[in-house]
């Protein structure tokens, strides 16, 4: 076995490069130094769904946010997105039944390509939801 020199030698455990920031808060320092509070605010709100809670708390106590005005932030964009009728992510439902009329679409669409279908009637059915 090789000796090491004793100057070279670092008592304790090995860093692992664990002493770098997180990915999400160097994205919040940049955004930060851009955007601002208001910009650090809606980002962290997006971020919620993805990130741990308590890293968002505690990203946010570092530049001044508190938790409670970021979930404030999160409930105002799910809001918005229901008033403007855009489904949620966890609507599980109706993105299935959106999925099986497509399947159902594509079943009927491919029967008429190959019994020499009618264009008209293929761009109908094209409009149709």
């Amino acid at each position: 076995m090789q000796k090491m020199p004793a100057r070279n030698y670092k008592p304790g455990p090995p860093s692992y490069g664990f002493d770098e920031a997180s990915p999400m808060l160097r994205l919040a320092r940049r955004i930060r130094e851009e955007q601002g509070v208001e910009g650090l605010r809606a980002f962290l709100a997006a971020m919620t769904p993805f990130s741990a809670p308590n890293e968002i708390r505690h990203i946010g106590e570092d530049f001044g946010v508190s938790f409670e005005s970021i979930e404030t932030e999160r409930r105002r964009g799910e809001e918005r997105a229901i008033a403007r009728n855009v489904p949620r992510q966890d609507a599980g439902g109706n993105r299935a039944q959106d999925q099986m009329n497509q399947l159902a679409m594509l079943v009927k669409l491919a029967g008429l390509m190959k019994n020499g279908g009618d264009m008209m009637n293929l761009i109908n059915m094209l409009g149709k939801k």
